[in-house]
């Protein structure tokens, strides 16, 4: 009995062995194994793509904020802050369950005038990771240039009597300038902004500030005038300190009263 079991299957495997009915199911298991790990490569590849994108969108923004800091001003370190700042504000909103952002990493060329930023980021995968394969790795750089110089500007306002029902909008429109270029809170040390007031008029009441540049000549109307004198026409350096200085002719006019500032103007030397 046990003898033609054996035989028997001995004579099934014999068949077994050249038979090729069903080879193609195995065939077409394994391919399809490739096939759909193309496919979701490419889908994820693709999803890291579109987001290599939005990072880099959102980092172009960050070093152009940077460097719109940097034109006027010169902490760099305080420039550097910034962009991390920024960037991970817009970054928490944007990019969240995206993709995971490592540290933003800031290089500032301040002779050259250039901002480099770079990210390193890792979009997480959703087919490939079958594979093994749990993240795709994003590298992001930008690149931007600032104005590296320093900048000299010089306000010259008209405060004649044409201006008389204006001098409202004047104040406003020169302090948005002064407040655009020198932001609040940008210390004298750190602006590379440097700003002059001209004043379009025979006098201008320079408050607070007359006292001080007239040696406490420029009486209580506190105005003051163009240069007299034998330096009217020339650029020597003011006298703050001789009391017979002819540089100021704070004494001989008074400053209508709607050419006055109603408070401290914006700094001459900010």
């Amino acid at each position: 009995m046990l003898r033609r079991v054996v035989q028997r299957y001995r004579e099934a495997t014999r068949a077994f062995g050249p038979s090729r009915s069903g080879s193609i199911v195995l065939i077409w298991a394994l391919a399809m194994l490739v096939v759909i790990g193309a496919a979701g490569g490419a889908v994820d590849y693709g999803r890291a793509v579109n987001t290599r994108g939005l990072i880099a969108n959102e980092l172009d923004a960050a070093a152009l904020a940077g460097a719109r800091y940097l034109s006027t001003a010169k902490d760099v370190d305080e420039a550097k802050a910034l962009i991390k700042d920024t960037f991970a504000q817009t970054a928490a909103v944007k990019l969240a369950g995206i993709a995971e952002v490592e540290d933003v990493v800031p290089v500032i060329d301040s002779i050259n005038g250039v901002i480099t930023a770079t990210a390193q980021a890792y979009v997480p995968t959703a087919f490939v990771q079958l594979l093994g394969i749990r993240t795709i790795p994003v590298s992001v750089v930008a690149e931007v240039r600032f104005g590296s110089k320093y900048v000299e500007v010089a306000l010259v306002l008209d405060i004649t009597g044409s201006m008389m029902r204006d001098m409202d909008t004047l104040r406003t429109a020169a302090q948005s300038v002064v407040d655009e270029l020198i932001p609040e809170g940008t210390s004298e040390k750190n602006s590379k902004v440097r700003i002059s007031l001209v004043p379009y008029s025979q006098g201008v009441n320079l408050g607070q500030y007359a006292h001080k540049v007239t040696d406490g000549n420029a009486g209580t109307q506190n105005c003051v005038t163009e240069r007299e004198g034998g330096e009217k026409y020339t650029d020597a350096t003011y006298n703050y300190a001789d009391k017979d200085s002819d540089f100021f002719g704070a004494a001989r006019t008074v400053a209508p009263r709607h050419r006055r500032w109603n408070r401290s103007p914006p700094s001459a030397t900010s």
